[in-house]
């Protein structure tokens, strides 16, 4: 209830604080923080995610394997064998490259809906019988409108 209330953009800001206040003081759970506390860890998480990503250089792996996907649909089968043949000769000195630009971009993001779009559809696991605990009353017409009553 108090993610709800505090991340529901349409509510009056004065509404919210007067809420969160109200559900903080009926809260029995010792382990759980106050929303401005889950807020600040949020923003404490985020900013350590950043730093790590600067640090080990995120950036430039996810761009490596952004070209890599692109290279197979810029270039041709001989051209990328050639690619290949020139990085080996070359002890891997040498590596394709290519410049990155918008309409790259959303050919790339297009290609990727398309191959999301041809995934199966993964549908719900089936229907479960209900268990009804032992000394229960199986032949309940409530039970029964729920699938596991009479069985």
């Amino acid at each position: 209830m108090r993610h709800a209330i505090g991340s529901d953009p349409n509510l009056d800001p004065r509404l919210r604080k007067e809420l969160l206040s109200r559900i903080e003081k009926i809260d029995v759970n010792p382990i759980e923080c106050s929303w401005d506390q889950e807020i600040r860890d949020g923003w404490r998480q985020y900013d350590a995610l950043m730093a790590d990503t600067r640090a080990t250089g995120l950036a430039r792996v996810v761009d490596g394997d952004r070209g890599d996907e692109m290279l197979a649909d810029v270039h041709g089968r001989r051209a990328r064998a050639l690619f290949r043949m020139a990085s080996i000769a070359t002890a891997g000195l040498y590596r394709h490259h290519d410049t990155m630009n918008d309409s790259l971009m959303s050919k790339l993001d297009q290609q990727r809906r398309d191959a999301r779009l041809k995934l199966p559809v993964q549908l719900l696991p089936p229907e479960r019988d209900l268990v009804v605990a032992s000394g229960a009353n199986n032949s309940s017409p409530a039970l029964a409108s729920l699938g596991g009553g009479g069985r």
